[in-house]
């Protein structure tokens, strides 16, 4: 009900993204489709077991590289069976088009207990700071609203993105779905 709420009341039209993860252990691979600007991303990931850290390499269309390094920071359950979490990530993007580029892009948020009829909701706040040639500092912001659905070995998730500038003015939302198989 938030998500299409939210999609709802966006003056700017959504854009539409797929993500799909595949995980065995500590393997991840995926993609992400975004059919707004024909953008691919491939990626394929290593979470250490025992380990808050996790890797990733990510291609994106045929002339952007992107490494990431994720830390989970903070986990904290509360009372009611939520939980409060924090994750930082450290990325460098090698491109052709543009200049490379570190960036620290934290995630934090809330995961909302589990329902019977909404799934497990959750909301994600996204900064992205930014360390290249000429652009430093804060880039952009980006939220995340939505719930996932766990069948089993499979979760769906639908999601509601909004992206905003570093003035805090809206750039992009899109509407979408997650889904992760794991074997």
């Amino acid at each position: 009900g938030a998500i299409g709420f939210a999609a709802s009341a966006n003056a700017i039209d959504d854009q539409i993204e797929f993500n799909l993860k595949l995980k065995s252990g500590q393997l991840m691979v995926g993609g992400r489709e975004m059919y707004h600007d024909d953008t691919s991303h491939r990626r394929i990931g290593w979470s250490f077991k025992d380990s808050p850290v996790s890797v990733e390499y990510r291609r994106v269309n045929s002339n952007e590289s992107r490494y990431r390094v994720s830390v989970k920071n903070f986990n904290h359950a509360d009372s009611i069976g939520g939980e409060w979490f924090y994750k930082s990530r450290f990325e460098y993007r090698d491109r052709q088009q543009k200049e490379n580029a570190w960036r620290y892009r934290p995630q934090f948020g809330y995961v909302f207990p589990k329902t019977d009829s909404f799934g497990t909701p959750y909301i994600t706040l996204e900064p992205h700071w930014e360390i290249a040639t000429g652009v430093e500092g804060f880039k952009k912001m980006q939220t995340y609203i939505g719930t996932s659905y766990d069948f089993g070995t499979l979760s769906v998730g639908p999601f509601y993105e909004r992206d905003y500038d570093r003035n805090l003015s809206t750039t992009a939302s899109y509407v979408g779905v997650d889904i992760q198989l794991k074997f």
